[in-house]
């Protein structure tokens, strides 16, 4: 038996009229039918005929076709709503035919996927609102947007997603990473956040704890596939919740459900069910759910550099798939921890995933990568002679017969140009670092043997793809928390850093640990970071007994 449904009563029955019905039920736009130029623009839904098979092209058709899918749909809604009145049921919701293109067929052009602005999102959010703010918890510290947790004007809570990408069990999040964010936004951020919840929306993890602290008006705020519009639906499954609309006056408009509702319940939660997508920019207008008591806005993603590269012009749509969607992550890349081993060369061997990044370890050094984004590694002589493979990939798509290489490539022929490239070289690290490139993902990179300092690692990443290298997360957490027993932050000494940015240099550039330095001095000057061995023969420092991470820095 399925719990009770409290939905308020009001007059105006549920029905087609309805002014939310005429709001695509995925981006949340106003739909119009008379002009398939304009935005918003949707066409009547067909009823699903049986067809008539008369040769075998025809059950091709059928097999490979949308139809037979829904003709079992609704034949599997008849017999579970059998005896049932469903006269009073809700219609199968709307979308426009930019949602359905994407959705179903898989067909979009960027330019109807139009970037939001921070300033844009937030004028859907009142003043002394409650806010979450969402972040996916691979890419931390990325998303991390200082002035959304000091916002005076809200009171806003920290919330991390997809968390199961990253921590091995629901355990760990419980105490460990709680107070681990409050103690890193603390001394890193010098914000004191009301509160920090790491949750996964496709495991269920901590949703409980997530529905405790929403207050009765609620707005998820966060970047563009932040895991927004999937933690709404797993709310509006655990509780029963459903969408309500907003007409043009402002006022929440709640439907009217009938009583043998229950007997339809998987029909429901299909109709209530937020519109989720890999592509980014889905979401178009404020969507609200009423959950329980409490009310959730489920916002538009906001891009913080509206001009910035698209992806999409970087990396081929089906590595971009993968990549993007979230239900294709599987434990195996977080508890496997299975790597693959590279020797630094004098000739810059790297490792690379499809060419959407190549590190390059220093000569002399032994290195292991463990990757946690999808898609098949594979090594190269350089990063040159990668690109020359990549490039000749693309050359001979044209051909019937496919390149042998054409598997391990994720770039698009745009990009398969060194000069199209961006060096990082990475700040001096000793052990274990994890390399999160933002909107992709992240990788762990591993020296083994004796520490000896040979030289820094390098990643060679397209230009327009945001870079940074942190302290394995996990690591951080659990020891943040033992530390805490005795009411010691481990993160209490910024001494230590654990996050750093990374720096750009020319091509040519022969001394990269100088110049690392002279960067470093110029760009840490205002910021609350150690100083101390700054002007300190950097070499010396790192063929020490006790070797130093220099030149980790991180402005927020």
């Amino acid at each position: 038996m399925f719990p009770t449904l409290c939905f308020r009563n009001h007059s105006r029955k549920f029905s087609t009229s309805l002014t939310r019905w005429i709001n695509c039920n995925s981006c949340g736009i106003e739909l119009q039918k008379k002009d398939p130029c304009q935005v918003g623009y949707y066409q009547e839904p067909k009823t699903a005929k049986r067809p008539h098979i008369k040769s075998i092209e025809d059950l091709k058709y059928l097999l490979f076709s949308q139809d037979i899918q829904k003709l079992k749909e609704d034949e599997k809604e008849v017999i579970e709503s059998k005896g049932a009145n469903n006269s009073h049921l809700p219609h199968n919701p709307l979308f426009c035919k930019r949602c359905v293109d994407a959705l179903h067929q898989n067909k979009y052009e960027m330019k109807d996927f139009q970037r939001m602005s921070f300033f844009d999102v937030v004028e859907n959010i009142p003043r002394e609102s409650n806010v979450l703010h969402c972040v996916p918890f691979p890419e931390f510290p990325f998303h991390l947007d200082k002035g959304i947790l000091s916002n005076k004007h809200y009171t806003t809570s920290l919330l991390l997603t997809k968390s199961d990408q990253l921590i091995r069990h629901k355990s760990t999040l419980n105490k460990d990473v709680q107070h681990f964010l409050k103690d890193f936004t603390h001394h890193y951020m010098s914000v004191k956040t009301n509160k920090a919840i790491a949750v996964s929306a496709l495991k269920n993890w901590n949703m409980d704890v997530l529905y405790t602290n929403l207050k009765k008006n609620s707005y998820f705020l966060g970047a563009t596939n932040a895991g927004k519009s999937t933690l709404i639906n797993s709310l509006l499954r655990k509780y029963l919740g459903y969408k309500v609309n907003i007409d043009k006056k402002g006022n929440i408009i709640h439907p009217e459900f009938p009583p043998d509702l229950q007997k339809n319940i998987k029909k429901f939660q299909k109709l209530q069910s937020a519109g989720v997508s890999y592509i980014p920019n889905m979401t178009r207008k404020a969507q609200p759910y009423q959950i329980g008591d409490k009310l959730i806005f489920d916002l538009p993603g906001y891009t913080a550099n509206v001009n910035e590269v698209l992806l999409e012009d970087i990396i081929e749509k089906d590595w971009l798939e993968l990549i993007r969607k979230t239900e294709l992550f599987t434990d195996r890349y977080v508890k496997s921890q299975s790597y693959k081993s590279i020797k630094g060369s004098k000739n810059g061997a790297c490792y690379t995933l499809g060419g959407i990044f190549f590190i390059v370890p220093p000569e002399g050094t032994i290195n292991q990568i463990v990757k946690y984004i999808p898609g098949k590694p594979s090594t190269f002589r350089n990063v040159s002679k990668a690109l020359e493979v990549f490039s000749n990939v693309h050359s001979g798509n044209g051909t019937e017969t496919k390149h042998p290489w054409e598997q391990y490539c994720g770039i698009t022929q745009d990009f398969c140009d060194i000069n199209k490239f961006e060096r990082h070289v990475l700040p001096p690290f000793q052990g274990s670092i994890e390399i999160v490139l933002k909107d992709i993902g992240y990788i762990l990179l591993r020296t083994t043997g004796t520490y000896e300092f040979k030289g820094l690692h390098e990643l060679w990443v397209p230009k327009g793809i945001e870079v940074c290298i942190r302290k394995p997360l996990l690591q951080l957490i659990k020891n943040n928390y033992s530390t805490n027993d005795s009411k010691v932050s481990y993160l209490s000494s910024r001494n230590d850093p654990i996050v750093s940015k990374t720096y750009v240099m020319d091509h040519d550039e022969k001394d990269t640990l100088l110049k690392m330095q002279e960067i470093f001095k110029s760009s840490s000057e205002k910021g609350k970071v150690s100083r101390k061995y700054i002007h300190e023969d950097p070499k010396i420092l790192l063929n020490s007994e006790n070797p130093k991470c220099l030149f980790w820095y991180f402005d927020f």
